[in-house]
């Protein structure tokens, strides 16, 4: 099981395995379809609800993350963007831009696979790429513009060379 041995409030790095094991169980549900992958992401849902009532600032955003990601299955778009949007806002809001980056990222996903919404997909990986350039993951933009074609990458090498800023 992805969550034996995470203690409830002890310590903040519970928090992060917490989160980033519920949304690698539901990632892994997604593509194997294996009931055990939801039976942990749900889980790794109501952990991170507890921590919310511990740890509040801290959890909120990313339990709203984790509850968008939870919504693309049950196939209700407008609920499911209206989720990830406001997750979004909440951790850009936060500063916590390499999480407003997977939240975009993750949200692309959603919008190109499973609503074969290319407008919003772009909108949303295009902002993925941003916001990780922002935070100083190149290699991570780099794989999102091999991987969906972006043009933001350009702009931040030409950014680089004159001095201008594409996040202005």
């Amino acid at each position: 099981p992805l969550f034996q041995g995470v203690v409830t409030g002890s310590h903040f790095i519970n928090l992060f395995v917490v989160f980033y094991s519920g949304m690698a169980a539901l990632t892994l549900y997604r593509s194997k379809r294996k009931r055990k992958y939801m039976r942990e992401g749900r889980k790794g849902i109501e952990a991170m609800k507890r921590y919310c009532k511990l740890a509040g600032i801290n959890a909120i955003p990313l339990y709203m993350v984790m509850t968008a990601e939870y919504q693309t299955f049950k196939r209700d778009a407008p609920r499911c963007k209206k989720s990830f949007d406001t997750a979004i806002a909440t951790l850009a809001k936060s500063g916590l831009i390499h999480l407003e980056a997977l939240a975009c990222e993750r949200a692309g996903d959603f919008m190109a696979v499973d609503q074969k919404d290319n407008f919003w997909s772009q909108t949303y990986y295009n902002r993925a790429q941003l916001r990780y350039l922002e935070w100083g993951a190149t290699a991570k933009a780099e794989q999102m513009n091999e991987n969906h074609n972006l043009q933001n990458f350009q702009y931040h090498n030409k950014q680089e060379s004159t001095g201008s800023n594409p996040m202005s």
